[in-house]
């Protein structure tokens, strides 16, 4: 009985290790709200977000604090969602994962659209 039990918590471990730290893990969070779960806690999610933002990333992270977000979203091997401030015309932030390169991708304006001067950094690859 102890042993079965031991067993079972051990794939339990395994499989919630396995969520956490693996690209096809992330699949876990399509059709959730990325606020509302731990999406920007995902060890993959924020090794990517410093990669991409490098000193930006703590602007970031107070932004998505603040901001609303749309459902997480998958199709053809691609995660992808929305992270924005409603009804102001701009703020909005929009990030794709591509779970076969292993790579994030992440577009941010990050000031309203009358007042943004558009560069080509405004797309962090």
């Amino acid at each position: 009985m102890i042993r079965t039990l031991l067993f079972s918590l051990s794939i339990l471990f395994s499989i919630n290790l396995y969520s956490q730290t693996s690209w096809n893990g992330l699949k876990k969070y399509v059709g959730t709200y990325s606020k509302e779960t731990d999406f920007f806690k995902n060890e993959i999610v924020q090794k990517e977000l410093k990669r991409i933002l490098g000193k930006d990333y703590k602007s970031y992270r107070e932004f998505v604090s603040y901001a609303g977000c749309g459902e997480i979203e998958y199709q053809y091997g691609l995660i992808y969602g929305d992270v924005s401030q409603l009804h102001l015309g701009g703020y909005n932030s929009i990030f794709f994962i591509n779970i076969h390169e292993k790579k994030m991708y992440l577009f941010w304006l990050t000031g309203s659209i009358i007042e943004w001067q558009y560069t080509a950094i405004d797309l962090y690859l």
